[in-house]
């Protein structure tokens, strides 16, 4: 008889009557707690390590997950690097994948030259000529009315025999040597952005225009949403320039550019800072404006009679140049190409 003996369950050692596994999670949570003690861990501490129990009882770090941390180094790399390649190797399976199984495939009705834009095609104005040239198909029909709407995954959409899928948007940045034109074809001849862009990039295209005798920051996206908030105007996105200056620049200059200069095409204002003078030949500038018309820079210094000698452009929006080096290209790390893009398109849906 085993009357007034407290009974056991030899399989997990409890009492009868409590509550299973109630002293293991105890025993668990004492274990970590000790651990993080003895690695320095204050619990609520930012970058705390987590734990977890070993089949020994025995509390442990967790093991970061090694292709993540890869994946970021990956991305910072100079686009051409074999080794990046490996960084989308899986997301190129997926979407192979979903593509075959129908998955994925939106029921949406979407504008058709929005489609085109989100492809990486051009941009929605691009895409807009594009469809007024009579150059798009729609499951074998010639498409030139504007507005005319698809849905993605169903209805097939051609360019010269070229059939149009969704691809995996991103942003490029790319450092803009000297005599190169921001587009991705010229008619002269001339080096273009396209000539720096593997073929892995070939839908991505420049968000606005640096000009042929500047140097600096150039965008690249194949997001036409996203593209249109940062060239936009109204969306008040700054580009930064360091320019030089041909004269002294009184500082009575720093004050009609505050409250603005009327060119032929409109009024332009910004925020000048004189960082030296060359005597009185020379001036070092940084200038700061939110938009960006063609030459508006130049054309501006031309008006005041200051011409420009030399423009570089050291930040668009959210994105800076940084310590690249002429001719590189850079691809945005995804974490932080999708926060920047949610912040533009919450701030397109505010405005309308």
């Amino acid at each position: 008889m085993n009357q007034g003996k407290e009974k056991k369950n030899p399989r997990t050692n409890l009492k009868n009557g409590d509550r299973r596994g109630g002293d293991n999670r105890i025993n668990r949570s004492r274990n970590i707690s000790e651990a993080n003690k003895a690695a320095g861990i204050k619990a609520g501490a930012g970058g705390a390590v987590e734990m977890v129990i070993g089949k020994d009882g025995r509390a442990r770090p967790v093991r970061p997950n090694a292709r993540v941390a890869r994946v970021d180094r990956v991305e910072r790399e100079q686009i051409g690097d074999e080794s990046e390649e490996l960084n989308t190797e899986t997301n190129h399976t997926k979407s192979a994948t979903n593509h075959s199984t129908g998955r994925g495939h939106s029921t949406k009705l979407v504008r058709l030259h929005k489609y085109l834009a989100e492809c990486g095609v051009s941009s929605r104005r691009g895409a807009e000529d594009l469809i007024s040239n009579g150059e798009v198909y729609v499951n074998g029909e010639l498409i030139m009315t504007q507005g005319t709407k698809i849905t993605p995954g169903r209805d097939e959409v051609k360019i010269k025999n070229r059939i149009i899928r969704p691809v995996e948007k991103g942003m490029l940045l790319f450092y803009k040597p000297k005599h190169v034109v921001t587009t991705l074809d010229d008619p002269e001849g001339r080096p273009t952005v396209a000539d720096y862009l593997t073929v892995k990039y070939r839908s991505y295209y420049p968000v606005g225009r640096l000009d042929f005798d500047s140097t600096g920051l150039v965008l690249l996206t194949n997001d036409g949403d996203f593209a249109q908030c940062l060239m936009h105007p109204k969306f008040q996105y700054e580009r930064v320039y360091e320019i030089v200056v041909d004269g002294d620049l009184p500082y009575s200059v720093v004050q009609e550019v505050a409250r603005g200069v009327a060119l032929e095409d409109g009024p332009v204002k910004g925020r000048l800072l004189i960082k030296s003078q060359g005597g009185a030949r020379t001036t070092r500038c940084i200038i700061t404006i939110s938009e960006g018309r063609n030459r508006v820079i130049r054309r501006l210094f031309d008006h005041l009679e200051f011409p420009v000698l030399e423009l570089h452009r050291i930040q668009h929006g959210p994105f800076k140049l940084g310590k690249m080096r002429p001719g590189q290209v850079i691809k945005v790390l995804e974490s932080e190409y999708q926060a920047a893009r949610r912040f533009a398109l919450r701030q397109s849906e505010a405005r309308h």
